[in-house]
């Protein structure tokens, strides 16, 4: 039987998890009292094209927001599909307000599920 559980590397404050499980799987959904977590996802487009060095960037870019907000309890980079999927402590405005900092430091990024203002 194989474990799938991921292997794990840390960089900086986030660890990197090499999982190929499905998102429903790894992405929590309720906080541990029962209460739902929000998310919502962004396409950054070409992402997987990036070189090396502008793919560290733009995910030290995505760090350096995320890490900024303590509501946010998951992140996940698909490459394979340029999709960044985030789960967060409901707070009303946190959709747009992490949506408008990660466009401002990655300008492509698009928000395709979730909407402003929703979540209270």
């Amino acid at each position: 039987m194989t474990s799938r559980l991921p292997k794990v590397r840390n960089s900086g404050q986030f660890a990197l998890h090499i999982n190929d499980a499905p998102l429903y799987e790894r992405a929590p959904a309720y906080d541990k009292n029962g209460k739902p977590y929000s998310d919502f996802m962004m396409l950054i487009p070409k992402l997987n094209k990036c070189s090396m060095s502008e793919l560290k960037a733009k995910m030290a870019r995505l760090q350096a927001v995320l890490v900024n907000h303590p509501e946010v309890v998951f992140a996940d980079l698909n490459l394979k599909i340029n999709v960044l999927w985030v789960s967060f402590k409901p707070k009303v405005g946190l959709i747009e307000k992490i949506c408008i900092e990660l466009q401002a430091n990655i300008p492509e990024a698009r928000l395709v599920s979730g909407e402003f203002g929703v979540h209270r």
